[in-house]
């Protein structure tokens, strides 16, 4: 069944340590990275959105056996720490897990600077 974000379109998807390892192709995982690529050209309030988008679309491949493992779940979390970040006024602690966050997904989805 296919999972949709309601009140943020854009990241709509179907479907399901990170460096160096790149995942199967799967269905959540496509649709995890659409939703991470989508995140980068939304506005910061619309962001979260899309991560809890993403971090859902891999969780669906976690749970069915489809994922590579540790990859999954690490970025999973990422994403989960991302969502739960401010808009805005971030402090210095929260800035660097953001860039933390986005290097590993950049990664992990070899969308390598996507977020910088």
């Amino acid at each position: 069944m296919a999972a949709v974000c309601v009140g943020f379109v854009g990241c709509a998807s179907v479907g399901g340590s990170n460096a160096g390892q790149r995942p199967p192709s799967s269905i959540g995982f496509e649709a995890a990275k659409q939703a991470w690529e989508k995140g980068a050209a939304a506005d910061s309030a619309d962001q979260g959105i899309c991560w809890s988008r993403a971090e859902s679309d891999l969780a669906q491949d976690t749970d069915s056996g489809e994922s590579s493992g540790a990859g999954f779940r690490s970025a999973e979390h990422e994403l989960q720490q991302l969502a739960a970040l401010p808009d805005a006024d971030q402090t210095l602690a929260e800035s660097a897990g953001f860039k933390h966050d986005t290097r590993a997904l950049d990664t992990f989805f070899a969308t390598n600077g996507l977020y910088r």
